[in-house]
């Protein structure tokens, strides 16, 4: 019984990005030193969240290649410093998920929940 490899996933995930992705920036802090990372990602729902004083952002889930992490520095962490820049808006990364993509225990994607 033959099952989807680790590369066929990836290669699979590669294709999906290239077709509905769109181009993100994952950045860590700010200034000219700030390490960052582009690349084709897919940004989904819009999910309304109240937040203090009644203000109200949306929370998205971003898919993104495990590959195009390469050269930014790991993990990526929530609830910090580590953002997703999409047409010039900020989305500050609230969860990371690098378990839900994986095939025969190889990081195929990753999944973020960002809010902004």
């Amino acid at each position: 019984m033959g099952g989807l490899t680790p590369a066929q996933a990836k290669r699979d995930l590669r294709g999906s990005l290239t077709r509905v992705g769109g181009p993100v920036t994952l950045r860590r802090g700010a200034g000219p030193d700030a390490p960052e990372v582009t690349f084709k990602a897919r940004m989904t729902g819009a999910r309304a969240v109240e937040g203090p004083a009644g203000t109200v952002s949306h929370e998205h889930t971003v898919i993104l290649h495990a590959d195009d992490l390469e050269g930014f520095p790991l993990p990526i962490r929530a609830k910090a410093q580590d953002a997703i820049w999409q047409d010039g808006r900020r989305f500050t990364v609230q969860q990371v998920d690098d378990q839900k993509r994986r095939v025969a225990g190889v990081l195929i994607g990753v999944e973020l929940v960002v809010r902004g």
